[in-house]
């Protein structure tokens, strides 16, 4: 009895690892974001779990119970997104702590990670950086949080939509062109 995380690839479906498939083939539970995403990748390896279960942070009171029953009756479960490593700016992190505060201890499986590969493919010096996820909603918000912490001097990572992506480049322009 397991609970694994695993990563899924993100953009070609041959860049997951051995491990990660092998996983999969023996978890009779997979959680995942979207049920037609995670279809598409296990049905390219043939991988039928026993049970599929579209899983979001709002629905752990609900599910996390039957996940711990069925890890106690000795099943491997397994957590996947849509694309990478789950729990970044995915959901996750509710049911890792539920586990742990039932003794279960999860076992993360190294993978895929949009962060990593963008930060790569930079040409900055990438020894230090910081990774901020999706940033607020709200322009001011945005703004004190870019305030804050482009100060620090390092690369800064962050993701956006298509939608939030004019906003973002003009706040930028706007108040931090001094910063780059």
């Amino acid at each position: 009895m397991s609970f694994y995380i695993v990563p899924t690839p993100i953009g070609n479906l041959k860049d997951i690892s051995n491990r990660s498939i092998e996983i999969l083939e023996s978890s009779q539970i997979i959680l995942c974001e979207k049920k037609e995403r995670a279809l598409k990748l296990l049905n390219s390896y043939n991988i039928k779990p026993n049970l599929l279960i579209a899983y979001h942070d709002d629905k752990c009171d609900k599910i996390a119970p039957k996940i711990i029953k069925e890890l106690k009756n000795d099943k491997n479960v397994s957590l996947i997104s849509d694309a990478g490593t789950p729990l970044i700016s995915d959901p996750g992190h509710k049911i890792i702590k539920f586990l742990i505060e039932n003794k279960i201890e999860p076992i993360s499986v190294p993978g895929p990670s949009s962060v990593i590969s963008a930060l790569t493919l930079s040409s900055l010096d990438i020894s230090n950086f910081l990774f901020l996820g999706f940033l607020p909603k709200n322009k001011i918000k945005i703004e004190e949080v870019l305030e804050e912490k482009l100060t620090l001097k390092i690369p800064v990572v962050i993701f956006l939509n298509s939608k939030e992506l004019n906003t973002t480049v003009k706040i930028l322009n706007n108040k931090f062109s001094n910063t780059f």
